[in-house]
């Protein structure tokens, strides 16, 4: 799992090094991580090895993705042959893959260079652009993804698990929604307190008066803020490994659901205010996968020469024409939107 985990898509385009950009566009997700927490289903637990009947039954050869994910997850560990970008953008990182090994270099290509490694001829900034073959680790929310990105001649699936795909807990989701209201709230009203504040900079009283409101309101809004945050770094935690090591779980045959169970168990007395619901460390790692994906998404969809630069939760890019701020607005905004309205419709969660 901890090999399956990675965080956010930070990567500017090579071919605007050294240059000097103007008119640049940004698109951003609004609090990336919580959004993604309360539209998507998540494993908890994948309690079920596969075997080679149930993984060609999952696998389809012509769209190179896996099928029925709507409910199910898989966290798989892959084999990749004559791996090759095919998009300007290479997304896995060369330090997640074991068992690299390079194509044969052409030296009577004129950019050979007998002093250069293979791999700075396949690598770009830390990512693979091509391999003759590696082992990969990943959920399947990424590998879904990947075929828009890269070819390859063949894939062979080393250790495949599956696990139900849930909704998080109810405390969970009610968090997300309270908090992610109250910062929208006093987001808006540091803005007015701000436009009141500068519109009074020579009447010093009402200055004063709003820029003290102003501060008190972003308390708020930062507390909002880093509440939203941890909901999101509670689930990244592979705090079991502070109650039980991985052999002591494999050799005992326990699940990690039954280990945090236990954990609590153990625990209870000595706390009586410890949370009985618990996200395990899967959860972070899907919440950046899907991430990752919308950002991947939207990069895809345009060309590679106007992207210019993406982290966690934003794209820089070039839009003379305005089209791919359309294509933002039009399709990207309206999905993510009912989604959102269709989790908090199927949770029950009252946003009023």
């Amino acid at each position: 799992a901890e090999k399956a985990f990675w965080g956010r898509f930070t990567h500017a385009n090579k071919l605007h090094l050294g240059k000097t950009l103007r008119d640049i566009y940004s698109y951003d997700l609004t609090s990336a991580y919580p959004s993604t927490m309360l539209v998507n289903k998540f494993v908890y637990v994948y309690d079920k090895k596969l075997n080679d009947k149930e993984i060609k039954e999952i696998y389809d050869k012509e769209t190179r993705k896996l099928k029925n994910t709507e409910n199910t997850g898989y966290l798989l560990k892959i084999k990749f042959k004559d791996l090759k970008a095919t998009h300007g953008i290479s997304i896995i990182s060369k330090h997640k893959v074991d068992n690299i090994t390079y194509p044969d270099l052409k030296k009577d290509k004129v950019w050979y260079n007998e002093y250069r490694k293979p791999e700075d001829y396949f690598i770009d900034n830390g990512r693979i652009l091509e391999a003759k073959s590696l082992i990969y680790y990943c959920y399947d929310i990424e590998f879904n993804y990947l075929s828009d990105f890269y070819d390859w001649s063949d894939v062979e699936f080393l250790e495949a698990y599956s696990g139900e795909k849930e909704w998080l807990t109810t405390s969970d989701l009610k968090t997300i929604c309270y908090f992610y209201t109250k910062k929208s709230v006093h987001k808006k009203q540091c803005k007015e307190y701000e436009k009141l504040r500068d519109a009074n900079v020579n009447n010093k009283d009402e200055y004063e008066k709003y820029n003290l409101l102003l501060i008190e309101e972003t308390q708020k809004l930062n507390y909002s803020k880093q509440i939203l945050n941890s909901v999101y770094g509670c689930s990244a935690m592979n705090f079991v490994k502070y109650f039980m090591e991985d052999d002591e779980i494999e050799n005992k045959g326990y699940t990690h659901k039954q280990v945090v169970e236990a954990y609590f168990k153990d625990n209870k007395n000595k706390n009586e205010n410890r949370p009985q619901d618990v996200s395990t460390f899967h959860i972070g790692g899907q919440v950046t996968a899907y991430v990752r994906a919308i950002i991947l998404k939207a990069i895809k969809k345009m060309d590679y020469d106007a992207f210019v630069y993406s982290d966690t939760d934003s794209i820089k890019f070039m839009d003379e024409d305005g089209s791919i701020r359309k294509i933002f607005d039009n399709e990207i905004n309206k999905e993510m939107r009912l989604e959102l309205d269709n989790a908090i419709k199927e949770c029950e969660i009252d946003t009023s």
